[in-house]
């Protein structure tokens, strides 16, 4: 079985005996449906919208999710700042993100005021991005239920059809992973 590798993490740290940093979600995880699957929880967490200046979201080529990538002053990425609810989440949601990201300390808009949180900002290479926006919305009205129906990218696949899926063993490695981390959470 592959391992997969978690995103990179150049975010300033942050004690254990802490809460996380607080995560902006630009992407697949603003739907509270995705999250709770990725992290193991039933209820959402406390989310707010936010915008973060600087950076720009697009589509990753071939697939239904986005990437952001550092921009112009004058692009900005709107998305939710997500109280994430323990360190063990933020494990769960660095494999989510896997290496194809880095988790990076960055300042949003929140409210009015500037707030420190944590993204994941794409590492892979400007290539593998398209030059078209993605689109929340039209996430949400056509490829939600594909997504959660996922088992592929949530857990469960069976070894042999891990060919089957467009992104091929890095998202099975990444669903076992996930599922792993999750049952030993529960127990």
């Amino acid at each position: 079985m592959a391992i997969i590798a978690p995103a990179k993490v150049y975010a300033k740290p942050v004690s254990f005996d802490s809460p996380p940093r607080p995560i902006f979600c630009y992407g697949t995880l603003m739907s509270a449906a995705v999250y709770c699957k990725v992290v193991g929880t039933a209820s959402a967490p406390l989310s707010k919208p936010a915008t973060l200046t600087g950076y720009r979201r697009r589509q990753v080529r071939g697939a239904t999710y986005p990437a952001i990538t550092p921009a112009t002053a004058d692009d900005k990425v709107e998305g939710l700042v997500v109280h994430v609810e323990t360190h063990d989440q933020v494990r769960l949601l660095d494999l989510f993100e896997s290496d194809d990201y880095e988790r990076q300390t960055v300042r949003v808009q929140l409210a009015g005021e500037m707030v420190e949180v944590d993204v994941y900002v794409w590492a892979s290479g400007d290539n593998l991005l398209s030059k078209e926006e993605w689109d929340f919305e039209d996430f949400l009205q056509n490829r939600l239920q594909d997504w959660l129906r996922d088992k592929e990218v949530f857990g469960d696949q069976p070894e042999d059809d891990q060919q089957q899926h467009p992104h091929g063993h890095h998202f099975v490695a990444a669903a076992r992973e996930l599922d792993r981390l999750r049952q030993a959470n529960s127990a």
